[in-house]
């Protein structure tokens, strides 16, 4: 009896709690606060653009190109003999002179073959002489005797002997020229100013005519070959391709080496051999003087920039080159922030691209703003809000 007493009274605990606790959830829920919904406002995406000055702008074409010699040569021996002496400055990277002895070979035999010569024209002069006073003997014999027969035949007055005589003294005199020339050439000269590029010589090696024993390259002008698009090299005056003949357009040429950098005036001469058939680029010539006189010099090798000076471009504007788009025919526009604030396609004119900026004719306005942010997406009407920038 006793036991269910207890049992009874543990329940009616538990309802108890349980329903104080069901009456606090409700009085809590309601209770709270009721939470407004607002709906957020949407804002237009914040973008960049550039106030265009339309303007005439002078095109610039970039490219860049190899330094090669204007003229090169290898220097070569023309007579066989044992090299006696070699010049200190016949090595690579020095500056030699035009008529510069580079190297000798042993001169004694071309010697001896000259005194053979002169001896050989003496006699012969000798021999012409002898046979001329004769001749002149027999004339005179002749016209002694025999005035009224006219001339005297050749055989009396020995026109066959001084004939050969005179051809005997011509040959003579030919092999002493020629063993004046070899004896000259046993001293292997630069044929110009320049620079020596290979040196394959040392004394005591034994040459024959024609072995080639050095290459120098000249100092005076080098040249860039600087491939060109078709449209690049269109904007340049390159003569024979863009401009008439003799007309040369101008450059610069940037030579940068241990942190220094060299500019040189270039003229553009024309253009190398045919347009590339695979690359469709056009091989643009500058010629540059006296390349060895800066620091650092335009060694052969050396890998330049080149700028070249274009034509001017009248209403025209100089833009990041990420501005420009293109329509679904593949022609160009750009975004224009109207005064609305709203995006319009604008057709343009694209005049060039140059190292990441385009130059565009036609087509904009003085003062007009351009759209330089990248949208990922962007229609025509579309509302943006504008942070202002500006370029010339």
């Amino acid at each position: 009896m006793k036991r269910d007493r207890k049992l009874f009274f543990q329940v009616l605990v538990g309802l108890l709690i349980v329903a104080v606790g069901v009456v606090g959830t409700v009085v809590l829920v309601r209770s709270k606060p009721k939470v407004k919904r607002v709906k957020g406002e949407v804002l237009p995406p914040l973008v960049e653009t550039i106030v265009v000055h339309p303007g005439r702008i002078p095109l610039s074409v970039t490219g860049q190109g190899t330094v090669r010699p204007l003229h090169e040569a290898k220097i070569a021996s023309q007579v066989a003999g044992r090299v006696v002496s070699v010049s200190p400055r016949f090595l690579p990277g020095e500056r030699v002179k035009a008529g510069e002895v580079l190297l000798e070979v042993d001169r004694r035999d071309y010697e001896t073959a000259l005194s053979l010569a002169e001896a050989k024209v003496k006699d012969a002069q000798a021999k012409l002489d002898q046979l001329l006073e004769e001749s002149k003997v027999s004339r005179e014999e002749w016209e002694k005797y025999f005035t009224k027969e006219g001339e005297p035949p050749p055989l009396v007055v020995k026109k066959p002997q001084v004939d050969a005589a005179r051809a005997a003294l011509e040959a003579a005199i030919a092999e002493r020229e020629r063993a004046k020339l070899n004896l000259e050439r046993t001293a292997v000269r630069a044929p110009f100013d320049g620079v020596v590029m290979e040196k394959a010589v040392s004394p005591g090696d034994y040459l024959t005519p024609g072995m080639v024993v050095g290459r120098i390259s000249s100092a005076g002008s080098v040249e860039v070959e600087v491939p060109l698009t078709e449209e690049e090299a269109g904007l340049v005056p390159v003569p024979g391709f863009s401009a008439p003949a003799g007309e040369a357009g101008r450059a610069t040429v940037v030579y940068s080496a241990g942190g220094k950098v060299s500019r040189w005036d270039g003229k553009v001469t024309g253009v190398s051999g045919g347009i590339d058939e695979k690359t469709r680029l056009v091989p643009v010539l500058v010629r540059v003087e006296n390349p060895f006189s800066r620091i650092p010099p335009l060694l052969p090798g050396a890998f330049v920039d080149v700028i070249f000076e274009g034509k001017v471009e009248s209403d025209a504007v100089s833009l990041p080159d990420h501005v420009v788009r293109w329509d679904e025919k593949g022609k160009p526009f750009v975004w224009v922030v109207g005064r609305d604030m709203t995006l319009e396609k604008r057709p343009v004119r694209v005049v060039l691209f140059n190292r990441g900026s385009v130059t565009l004719s036609g087509g904009l306005k003085e003062g007009e703003r351009v759209l330089s942010t990248v949208l990922k997406t962007a229609v025509e009407g579309m509302t943006v809000r504008v942070k202002e920038g500006s370029v010339r």
